[in-house]
């Protein structure tokens, strides 16, 4: 298995290209959780095509949404799910400070978090 977390500075753009995904068992489970962008999705594709054993589980796209032109659509091995990572109940209250905040400074009030 080969969970990826990175960040999407442009260093890591592309960084699991033609050339990563052929360093890669023909038995991966490839996970994207972090960035669409770290991914080339037609070399992803041909990985997956070329490798049925294998498996993509992807929650992020670049672009997002993708259309139904997606190189990884249709294929049975590649999982896309539409970026639900943070769609948990706790995750959304966690990010709920956000609006409460803005709306404080909407209102003329202190938010309760100052900005960085």
């Amino acid at each position: 298995m080969l969970s990826v977390h990175v960040d999407g500075r442009a260093a890591n753009r592309g960084l699991f290209d033609a050339d990563a995904f052929g360093r890669m068992r023909g038995e991966v489970v490839f996970i994207n959780t972090s960035r669409g962008c770290v991914v080339d999705d037609a070399a992803c594709a041909r990985f997956m095509r070329d490798h049925p054993g294998a498996c993509a589980l992807l929650d992020v796209h670049e672009p997002e949404p993708f259309d139904e032109g997606h190189p990884l659509l249709g294929l049975p091995n590649a999982h896309l799910s539409p970026h639900i990572a943070s769609a948990t109940e706790r995750a959304k209250d966690n990010m709920g400070w956000v609006v409460r905040d803005l709306w404080a400074v909407r209102e003329g009030n202190e938010p309760r978090f100052a900005a960085v």
